[in-house]
């Protein structure tokens, strides 16, 4: 079977037998894929393509779950990102690897990474926890699990003054002494309103969230820093 062509990043590689690797790559039109890169550690002629953050033309074949790449390009330059923000992209990846289904197509999440690592790559580090909390939050839509930021688990419009608790299934009214999260620190996170927000409590909320998702799975880039 072949695959069509399609733009794609890879998100992580291990070696494969004496020259090759295997990468796990997100594609725009098939969702995330392991493929078979043949002859890559040897003299593989899109060597330098081979690395996180490099936006590619891809096509391959294959009828099991293990692909073989037939075509690597390269359609832009790759995102040039250090310290932190280098950090940051591989969590990414490492959400990504874990808790992204294979073959899922998903193209508006694919886009939404795209533009997130262009996010990390220009703007301050000052801006990175708000970039991945968005991230985290289209993450956690694409997989089914989205958290609803509009009404509470009665179906009642949130309050900018009330206190809410996540229960897992939706936010519960709690009194202000329960160490609840403020309505309207939700509400400025879901209106993109970040100058006053208090992005630790949206990590905490959001870290739940994924935590649940990932069963026990360890996510390594997590503990360095993120």
């Amino acid at each position: 079977m072949k695959y069509e062509q399609t733009l794609a990043y890879i998100l992580h590689t291990r070696p494969f037998k004496e020259t090759s690797l295997i990468a796990d790559v997100f594609t725009e039109k098939h969702g995330r894929l392991s493929i078979v890169i043949r002859g890559a550690k040897r003299s593989y002629k899109g060597k330098g393509l081979i690395q996180p953050f490099v936006l590619c033309t891809l096509e391959a074949v294959g009828k099991t779950e293990l692909l073989t790449a037939t075509l690597l390009e390269s359609s832009s330059q790759s995102c040039l990102i250090s310290g932190k923000k280098l950090l940051c992209g591989f969590y990414l990846n490492e959400l990504l690897v874990k808790l992204l289904p294979k073959h899922d197509l998903c193209p508006e999440l694919f886009h939404e990474y795209h533009k997130t690592l262009e996010a990390i790559g220009t703007q301050t580090e000052e801006a990175l926890e708000r970039i991945l909390r968005q991230f985290e939050y289209h993450l956690l839509k694409t997989l089914g699990y989205g958290i609803d930021l509009t009404k509470d688990a009665e179906g009642k419009m949130l309050e900018a003054h009330s206190f809410y608790q996540d229960n897992g299934h939706g936010f519960i009214k709690v009194s202000a002494e329960a160490d609840g999260i403020l309505g309207k620190t939700l509400i400025d996170f879901r209106e993109a309103r970040f100058a006053a927000l208090d992005l630790k409590v949206i990590k905490s909320l959001l870290r739940q969230a994924l935590n649940r998702l990932l069963e026990g799975k360890t996510l390594h880039t997590r503990q360095l820093w993120i």
